[in-house]
């Protein structure tokens, strides 16, 4: 099967991520780009308002995959903002989809995230792995968003999250 992850990360967690997926699967990762970097206070009106920002390559590069999986952050419980483009393009395009998200997981889990994914597409994603920051960190005491946000991957994080990313990735799309 012909795969694209798609990933777009503020933070470099998520394009690792999808990176080492891709690698994994032999399928092909592409990064998408807005025309210049989001800032927090710019996520927080796109998120609140609704807004798609614009991002390269365009969605419509899809079309030449068999299967689509999505790979970024979550904004307050949403997915990222330029990852909406290519939801969009999901909608109109009924190839297998997934989501795929290493997030920082301080406040529990992302209840919302396979809704949002419905409500965006019109279906049930194949695929939905969300991984968190905090099961990196040590139990004690609690990770909290001042631990979980600025914390960076290391390799071999990237590797145990891409391990079970492909695995379900693999089984999702079966």
């Amino acid at each position: 099967m012909n795969i694209a992850i798609v990933s777009y990360s503020l933070s470099g967690n998520n394009a690792a991520l999808a990176a080492r997926t891709a690698q994994k699967l032999g399928a092909r990762h592409i990064a998408l780009q807005p025309p210049k970097p989001l800032t927090i206070p710019a996520i927080v009106v796109q998120v609140l308002f609704n807004l798609t920002p614009k991002a390269q390559p365009a969605a419509e590069t899809l079309s030449a995959f068999d299967a689509v999986v999505l790979a970024g952050p979550v904004w307050m419980g949403m997915v990222a903002t330029p990852l909406r483009a290519c939801l969009r393009w999901l909608r109109k395009n009924t190839k297998p989809y997934g989501y795929l998200t290493i997030c920082g997981g301080a406040d529990g889990p992302n209840p919302r995230i396979e809704a949002e994914l419905r409500r965006a597409t019109g279906r049930k994603p194949d695929v939905l792995l969300v991984q968190h920051i905090r099961t990196l960190l040590p139990d004690e005491p609690k990770p909290t968003r001042e631990d979980t946000s600025p914390y960076r991957l290391t390799d071999a994080d990237v590797e145990k999250l891409a391990t079970a990313a492909a695995d379900a990735v693999r089984v999702g799309l079966a």
